[in-house]
């Protein structure tokens, strides 16, 4: 948590990141914090579909990312990033409005993402290996979002 951690519009955020090659805890992670009602933002994986690149730029850690409004229901252990976390939050409720909204698995990315040509690379769990995404939301199912399960 740092106050570069930012969106677009400056509403600041916490970053979970997670090895690149785990790649069935983001969909864990989210699944525990809607539970106890924090909503994500958004899952960066470490995919080319994702983060583009050359060679293999693409393959770093996954990052989840959550409002630090949203994450206040969760906190810090250590005293010092909970009174950075207070600040955070402080920021961004008096200048955004409303929370984000938890999952309900629904995809409604309408850019078209090109086709990269590590789509197949070894670095890539055979669920997703070989397959084009335009969201991390299509990522998400591959890997088992329970949002998504059939």
């Amino acid at each position: 948590m740092r106050k570069s951690n930012v969106d677009r519009s400056g509403r600041h955020r916490v970053y979970i990141e997670i090895s690149n090659k785990n790649w069935f805890l983001p969909p864990q992670i989210c699944e525990l914090t809607q539970s106890l009602n924090v909503a994500i933002h958004y899952i960066g994986y470490g995919h080319p579909n994702i983060r583009g690149g050359k060679g293999t730029s693409w393959a770093k850690e996954h990052q989840i990312k959550i409002y630090a409004e949203d994450f206040e229901n969760i906190g810090f252990y250590i005293t010092h990033k909970n009174e950075a976390l207070a600040e955070l939050i402080e920021y961004n409720k008096v200048n955004f409005g409303r929370r984000q909204a938890i999952c309900n698995g629904t995809i409604n990315k309408s850019k078209i993402k090109v086709s990269h040509p590590s789509e197949t690379h070894e670095k890539l769990p055979v669920e997703i290996n070989g397959k084009h995404f335009n969201s991390y939301k299509e990522i998400c199912r591959c890997l088992g979002c329970y949002k998504q399960r059939d």
